[in-house]
């Protein structure tokens, strides 16, 4: 829409500006601005996590409260056009800013679709060799992080994620 001086603005218009405008300064917020979502060949929005545990022994599961402020979660985010062909990298850097980890990347958990919301979150495991300082934790504003026993930490997820408590059933599934 082209706007003019002497083309008074619809309230339309006006109600999408502010709300395109919130949304952005809500975003950034957060400390990042709105991304693209990048689709795979079904259609359905790319994202990547990490299962952050604090040893080998698996038995500890790091989980950032959400930015919403709804319960806990896995730390995962959107697939990066220039990550698509290797997800591992989304995982990581998804990590590492929503929960400020760096470790080293463990084995791939599998592919977890949410038909419901539209997305398929490729997940890894994370052996956390250390926790960033807050100064330096990119999304830290307004977020806490905790370890937690897996039993725990799936009975705090299925309240407000239950299909990242799928990632933890996956997680505990002998190996073959």
């Amino acid at each position: 829409m082209i706007m003019t001086d002497s083309v008074p603005a619809s309230d339309a218009w006006v109600s999408a500006t502010q709300n395109i405008t919130a949304l952005y300064q809500t975003k950034r917020k957060f400390g990042k601005p709105p991304q693209a979502y990048i689709n795979d060949s079904e259609g359905f929005r790319m994202r990547a996590a990490c299962v952050c545990l604090r040893s080998h022994m698996e038995d500890e599961v790091l989980l950032v409260s959400s930015s919403g402020g709804h319960g806990w979660i896995i730390p995962g985010g959107k697939v990066d056009p220039t990550e698509a062909s290797n997800p591992a990298v989304s995982a990581v850097r998804e990590a590492r800013e929503e929960a400020g980890v760096v470790g080293k990347l463990g084995r791939y958990l599998g592919l977890f679709e949410n038909s419901e919301r539209g997305h398929r979150t490729t997940v890894f495991v994370l052996y956390v060799d250390r926790l960033q300082p807050e100064d330096l934790w990119e999304e830290s504003k307004g977020r806490r992080r905790q370890w937690f026993p897996i039993s725990v930490a799936k009975q705090l997820l299925s309240q407000h994620k239950p299909n990242h408590v799928k990632y933890l059933e996956q997680l505990q599934l002998p190996l073959p």
